[in-house]
């Protein structure tokens, strides 16, 4: 019973690191593109012309 506590802690303790881990390199990504993505996003749908049409108060 006791080898199958540490086999069964062991492999959940892998899982967590694992998820974890991959947790950290998604939440990196989003956060090293969320500036790239704005960006990209306001070239795409932003006209400086029709911004510069718009009624001014």
């Amino acid at each position: 019973m006791k080898r199958f506590f540490a086999a069964l802690f062991t492999i959940l303790g892998a899982i967590t690191a694992l998820g974890i881990f991959f947790t950290n390199k998604v939440m990196y990504l989003k956060k090293k593109t969320e500036e790239e993505v704005l960006e990209r996003e306001t070239k795409k749908h932003f006209r400086i012309e029709d911004f510069d049409a718009l009624h001014k108060e």
